[in-house]
């Protein structure tokens, strides 16, 4: 998988097929990955560009520049160094307000925008997401290195339930998981990511 240096860093990226770009922007914690279950179709006759951004996967890790705005510059700096616009882009969860950063400064290099799953700002609509509050996961990697100290060293199996059980949310009295849990670490190469630590 190539390395483009881009914004001072390096962005792990998968490239496949060709026509028209299609540039797949990931959530948290995950990867390019993420996508690989729709990428093999759209490659019949698009070239897919799906990097891990800064500080996921393979890509460089850093101890600032996480923000929207620089995450921003290095997906521009990446369509351009890649010679792909105007593109599309995908984007879920966290790649959602860099990917929408980036269209309102630079509209002339997209043909479209997606976005899925996600807040932007104030923008009406996440309201009753947030009614009870944030959810779990938003404290648990909001304190500086817990969420890497409490899986350093660990074995991340089904038998131990993290990756099948989620915390309760008290307030609410539901739980965040996938009625399946996430898949077998054995069988999803982004898991050993969750445990290393950067920059």
């Amino acid at each position: 998988m190539p390395m483009v240096a881009v914004n001072g860093i390096e962005l792990n990226v998968h490239i496949s097929g060709n026509g028209p770009t299609v540039v797949f922007l990931h959530g948290f914690p995950h990867t390019w990955r993420v996508w690989s279950e729709v990428i093999d179709d759209f490659a019949v006759d698009h070239r897919i560009v799906a990097p891990d951004l800064r500080g996921f996967g393979g890509s460089t890790r850093t101890a600032e520049g996480m923000d929207a705005a620089t995450v921003s510059r290095d997906i521009e700096q990446l369509i351009t160094t890649l010679g792909s616009s105007p593109v599309t882009v995908v984007a879920i969860d966290a790649g959602v307000p860099p990917a929408f950063l980036l269209a309102m400064r630079r509209p002339e290099i997209f043909e479209r925008l997606v976005l899925i799953e996600s807040t932007l700002g104030r923008l009406p609509g996440p309201d009753a997401f947030f009614a009870a509050g944030p959810p779990w996961w938003f404290g648990f990697h909001a304190v500086p290195g817990l969420a890497e100290q409490v899986l350093r060293g660990t074995k991340l199996s089904e038998s131990s339930g993290f990756t099948t059980r989620a915390p309760e949310d008290a307030a609410s009295g539901r739980t965040f998981k996938r009625p399946s849990g996430l898949p077998s670490p054995n069988q999803e190469p982004w898991v050993p990511h969750w445990a290393t630590t950067g920059p």
